[in-house]
């Protein structure tokens, strides 16, 4: 009963098939260019473009060229529980913006962060 039960295969025997995508310096200069054509510019966008992979995409706008996507979203009025938070962050934000001039042009607006 044993051997019968080494025998099977299992499911962990399988090669997963996902796409991989080595990020070259030559991939990640193409990248950086195509954001800087479009400053609005969406991770699935981009994906498809470069023929990467969405994971390969996110780490090397993110991890490689340490470029930030920000959601932009609706205005509205605060509610009071959320006042505080919401006060925080964007004080944060504001120090970020103005304390790291140089990193002004790697921050991108979209509304798919």
């Amino acid at each position: 009963m044993v051997k019968g039960f080494r025998s099977m295969v299992s499911v962990m025997d399988e090669d997963k098939q996902r796409i991989r995508t080595v990020l070259t310096p030559g991939k990640l200069n193409t990248i950086k260019f195509s954001l800087r054509q479009t400053q609005v510019k969406y991770i699935r966008k981009l994906q498809l473009e470069q023929g990467i992979s969405y994971g390969s995409g996110d780490q090397s706008v993110r991890h490689h060229l340490k470029s930030y996507l920000y959601r932009v979203q609706s205005v509205r009025e605060l509610c009071p529980s959320n006042k505080g938070k919401k006060l925080h962050f964007c004080v944060w934000f504001r120090r970020f913006i103005l304390n790291n001039i140089q990193k002004r042009n790697d921050v991108h607006f979209s509304d798919l962060a």
